[in-house]
């Protein structure tokens, strides 16, 4: 809702940055069980994270679907952060679970300084200007997120129901 109520001010040179995850694509796997018992709380408590993230990348793809059926020029991409033990965000935070997933999932670990200056340049660099609808991995570099996580019709679905859900359509 909030990117919605803000588009009408942006700049034509605007970039929006979704922040996702990529436990967005859990060890366990996801399948897609549909918008409304997402948003009503009828999944598993162990993947709410993980559908909320992986919705940020519909949202994304939706976004950038619509911006190519108007007049609108932004850019708009994810970005993954990675598992920053030093943000004390995430749940059990601290040396030991640091280590832990350094260990088990090093492929996920990252650092605030490490993921902050990416998303950064991700904002600002000239060099990044028209790139859209992309995927970031910690770094200004840009890789695949799921297979899942290009479901059109998912994505779609997403953008209508919550157009629907906040009274914008």
């Amino acid at each position: 809702m909030l990117t919605q109520l803000l588009l009408p001010v942006m700049n034509a040179d605007c970039r929006i940055i979704n922040i996702t995850s990529d436990m967005h694509n859990p060890p366990y796997g996801l399948t897609w069980p549909g918008v409304e018992k997402i948003a009503y709380g009828d999944v598993d408590t162990r993947s709410r994270y993980a559908y909320s993230k992986l919705c940020m990348i519909y949202f994304t793809h939706a976004l950038v679907n619509h911006f190519e059926k108007t007049d609108k020029t932004f850019v708009a991409n994810s970005f993954n952060p990675g598992f920053m033990a030093d943000t004390n965000f995430s749940q059990g935070s601290g040396k030991a679970r640091e280590q832990m997933v350094k260990l088990t999932a090093p492929d996920r670990y990252s650092t605030l300084a490490q993921s902050s200056t990416a998303l950064a340049e991700v904002a600002t660099s000239p060099a990044l200007a028209d790139v859209t609808d992309q995927y970031f991995d910690r770094s200004t570099n840009t890789i695949r997120s799921s297979a899942l996580s290009y479901n059109q019709h998912n994505a779609i679905e997403l953008w209508n129901d919550s157009l629907k859900f906040c009274h914008l359509l």
